[in-house]
């Protein structure tokens, strides 16, 4: 006997995800998703482009594997709902209405997802904002007998929709979660992290860089970050999903390999999926988004913190940045990047020349990776000069890491010019 739930994209019904009594998983593509997108469209994900053959186990698992939470927050969510840990399966019906992207997965009795309308949304008041986000270690993301979503990652955070007054909601009723509250990370060694994040996002936007709005708000006299979703567009009082995959979902790979050293995504990699679906364009963009997390110091920056965005005509982008922080502002965080640059592995010995390098290796010109990566550490240090920290929370924190990234930005910026711009060194 097989088990089968619906897999919806824009209103399509794309795809079956099975499972067989070995509690084995595949992917079957419907004659609906050829009908809209074509033979070989990369449809929901880059590693599972369209084809007649089902998907096996292995990487429709990891597929999907990638819209659960990490760590304890799934084990919490699998205990409260009497589900194995690793039953990806049982998971994903409970969790699939609402995942990162487009996809709303469910059971295939279910009627077609409709259009969703923001008024469908419980309204809540700021007091149960924050006591939900003080319930977050029993009720990870917010998940209750009410509330069916899901989200990839190990830190806490709150999901929740807003509404058109600017007020909060709960995502019931198949409305979509439209934001994402990030409270401070419960860790002595990680002080002021919503205030890091919040200055390093909008550091990213002043200097011209794509990136997630974000806010500082003050629920129980507590900041907490809020991340409009860019996965989400709101218009006219209705909410539609925009479809995304982080790199280790467009490679086929586990999300517990989101490190390059656990054997995770290289941007070499992440740059040959753009490429292999005529995304060079966006190239500039990626390089530009390595070099600044370079400049703030962030090593964290992993196979799920770049991710792509497939559009409803079929065509693919690199998403916005998000979770950009300056790791390096807290002595016991390791030092070695998610991912590598030119084969260095530590933040702290990254010079201009091997983001240069790095980017060659994508196939980008020399004297045009020269200037992406100049002129994005100068619009970083510009920004730097004009800004304050513009939050609402304490502001000694921002005021370190915009020393900090300055001080970085000084170091490479010189290499960039001395090195990467002697002809005898790069011809």
């Amino acid at each position: 006997m097989t088990d089968s739930l619906a897999v919806w994209l824009y209103g399509t019904l794309v795809a079956a995800l099975d499972r067989n009594q070995r509690r084995r998983l595949t992917l079957r593509y419907t004659q609906e998703a050829f009908d809209r997108f074509g033979p070989y469209s990369p449809i929901f994900s880059a590693s599972m482009p369209l084809r007649r053959e089902p998907y096996p186990n292995a990487i429709t698992r990891d597929f999907f594997d990638g819209l659960l939470p990490e760590g304890e927050a799934r084990r919490t969510i699998a205990r409260e709902l009497g589900i194995d840990e690793e039953d990806t399966y049982s998971l994903i019906c409970e969790l699939g209405r609402d995942c990162a992207g487009a996809l709303v997965v469910q059971a295939g009795s279910e009627p077609v997802p409709p259009e969703i309308s923001l008024e469908g949304a419980r309204p809540i008041s700021d007091a149960e904002v924050a006591e939900r986000i003080a319930s977050l270690p029993l009720t990870p993301l917010g998940v209750d007998e009410e509330i069916r979503l899901s989200l990839a990652g190990v830190q806490r955070k709150l999901l929740l929709t807003r509404r058109a007054d600017g007020g909060w909601a709960l995502p019931i009723n198949g409305v979509p979660s439209t934001h994402i509250l990030k409270p401070q990370i419960d860790n002595p060694d990680w002080p002021g992290t919503v205030e890091n994040e919040a200055f390093c996002m909008r550091l990213a936007r002043v200097s011209g860089l794509r990136a997630a709005e974000v806010e500082v708000l003050h629920f129980g006299h507590q900041p907490v970050l809020v991340v409009e979703r860019f996965d989400r567009r709101i218009s006219n009082g209705r909410v539609s999903r925009i479809h995304q995959e982080d790199s280790c979902q467009a490679l086929g790979l586990r999300p517990t390999q989101k490190y390059e050293d656990r054997g995770g995504p290289s941007f070499k990699k992440v740059a040959d999926v753009l490429k292999r679906f005529r995304r060079e364009s966006d190239l500039p963009d990626l390089l530009a988004l390595v070099t600044f997390n370079i400049a703030i110091g962030n090593a964290d920056g992993h196979g799920k913190n770049y991710s792509i965005l497939h559009h409803p005509g079929g065509s693919l982008e690199l998403s916005p940045g998000y979770d950009l922080m300056s790791t390096v502002m807290y002595p016991e965080v390791s030092r070695t990047m998610g991912m590598y640059v030119d084969s260095v592995r530590r933040i702290d010995q990254v010079k201009g020349q091997r983001i240069v390098n790095e980017a060659a290796s994508w196939g980008i010109r020399r004297d045009l990776a020269k200037q992406i990566v100049a002129n994005t550490l100068h619009n970083v240090g510009v920004a730097i000069d004009n800004m304050d920290s513009g939050l609402e929370a304490p502001p000694g924190l921002s005021d370190a890491v915009k020393r900090r990234t300055a001080e970085l930005v000084e170091t490479l910026h010189p290499r960039v010019e001395v090195e990467a711009f002697d002809s005898k060194k790069t011809a």
